[in-house]
């Protein structure tokens, strides 16, 4: 086999592999979930100033949250650090599952023997 056919076959696996890692990236949470009620929760650790009046300022209804656990989109595991980490979000237990929205745009998915699954983003913007 010639030098350029074995690096035509390189190429496309290369090109494969980055399809594929770029369709799971981009994959939207398939999801059509309708929480009935929703619960804000503020975690008793030590808050700086900033923080808690982000908390306290920090407001969703339950179609808001709704909307948002619905569109919310695929994360990677190592994006989760580029996130502010607020003590606050909302949370909706919806067949079993609890989804926790934090301020912040970052989405927790806990299963019901309470391990985390996923993290997801949504849109603060919406």
């Amino acid at each position: 086999m010639n030098f350029n056919k074995k690096m035509f076959r390189v190429a496309l696996a290369i090109g494969t592999v980055l399809v594929v890692f770029a369709a799971v990236y981009a994959t939207v949470f398939e999801g059509s979930f309708d929480a009935a009620s929703i619960e804000k929760v503020v975690e008793n650790q030590k808050q700086d100033e900033i923080s808690s009046q982000f908390c306290s300022e920090f407001q969703m209804s339950v179609a808001e949250f709704n909307s948002k656990l619905n569109d919310a989109k695929g994360l990677w595991s190592f994006e989760v650090h580029d996130y502010d980490w607020f003590p606050c979000y909302y949370k909706a237990t919806i067949s079993g599952k609890e989804y926790r929205l934090r301020l912040g745009g970052l989405v927790e998915i806990w299963s019901p023997n309470g391990e985390l699954e996923k993290y997801l983003h949504w849109n603060e913007g919406k």
